[in-house]
């Protein structure tokens, strides 16, 4: 699998973003870009449960997000730890699915 960002609606008609692969350096400007599409004014849920990687500016980029935009990640039980650790958890709401 590649990696990659798809800007859809959820079933429930929120805006949604679904990310999967690695986000690191090499993509992060790219997140960060999507993450804005995806948000356009409304909260977002960003779908990190296809996500297998991802580094300090993957992390960066989402600490900024969810500063400036009310942000739902779901996250896989490889990411969990990594957003309690980091405080992620602390200014977006996490949920594992």
């Amino acid at each position: 699998m590649s990696d990659g960002f798809d800007a859809r609606p959820l079933r429930d008609g929120r805006p949604g973003l679904a990310v999967f692969g690695e986000i690191d350096m090499a993509n992060a400007e790219e997140f960060r870009r999507a993450l804005a599409t995806a948000a356009q004014g409304d909260p977002v849920v960003v779908d990190l449960t296809a996500v297998t990687y991802i580094g300090s500016a993957g992390l960066s980029v989402l600490f900024a997000f969810a500063a400036t935009a009310r942000a739902e990640l779901l996250v896989n039980e490889l990411l969990a730890p990594t957003c309690a650790i980091v405080g992620l958890d602390r200014v977006a709401k996490v949920a594992t699915a």
